[in-house]
């Protein structure tokens, strides 16, 4: 256990224990640790329910996430025509939410503002990468509740996430959409995992509220008392 030291113990005064403010806590040092299920979780739930009821917290991730908006590829070759036809192409199959998304709701744009706007709010989000019947690219997405740990006693999975010795997502497992009670498992090569990763151990990413969600609630619970 980590926290607030001996008075006088350190020439520097921030290491030192002090009657002149409050006892300070952090469980461990390793970056790795700091973040376990239950703490991200928590975090969520918190920063979904300021988004859903307190402006200034909505703002602060759908108006964020508008204002970064989309960006929109072209092709750069020599050949003038086959850039002509390619962005033509893109263009018509990227616009189309029914071939981009597989729960067809989303197009290339839309989506890059929605997967900006679930990172800010949960963390993290995943896209797995899957096709049309006809073999084009499409697109699935997964919110972070979504992403949870199979049934199994391997170790190496932690929070949904399937890791190696060094930390690398070699995994991800996300609910069967007819079975919520089970996991799918997907291997990391067919998807691409968008979060707000704030340090190196971290498996999973955080909401960016987390330094304000104690502050905000106090702000909203008061404002109600009065």
């Amino acid at each position: 256990m980590l926290g607030s030291g001996i008075i006088g113990a350190s020439g520097y005064s921030g290491a030192n224990r002090s009657d002149k403010r409050g006892y300070v806590w952090w469980p461990t040092e390793a970056t790795r640790k700091e973040l376990p299920q239950y703490t991200r979780r928590e975090l969520v739930a918190k920063s979904r329910w300021l988004d859903a009821n307190v402006g200034l917290a909505g703002r602060c991730i759908s108006g964020l996430a508008n204002l970064v908006g989309s960006l929109t590829p072209f092709a750069n070759t020599a050949d003038e025509r086959w850039n002509e036809l390619a962005t033509e192409n893109f263009m018509e199959r990227a616009g189309s939410s029914v071939v981009f998304d597989r729960a067809s709701k989303l197009n290339y744009w839309t989506a890059q503002i929605h997967l900006l706007k679930a990172s800010f709010r949960d963390g993290d989000v995943l896209t797995v990468l899957t096709d049309t019947q006809s073999g084009g690219a499409r697109f699935a997405f997964y919110e972070a509740d979504q992403i949870r740990n199979p049934e199994t006693d391997d170790q190496a999975w932690r929070d949904g996430v399937r890791v190696d010795r060094m930390g690398r997502h070699a995994a991800y497992a996300v609910v069967d959409p007819y079975d919520e009670a089970k996991a799918v498992t997907v291997a990391a090569r067919d998807c691409i995992y968008f979060a707000n990763q704030e340090k190196f151990g971290h498996v999973r990413g955080l909401t960016v509220l987390h330094r304000a969600i104690n502050h905000v609630l106090d702000i909203t619970e008061i404002n109600s008392d009065v």
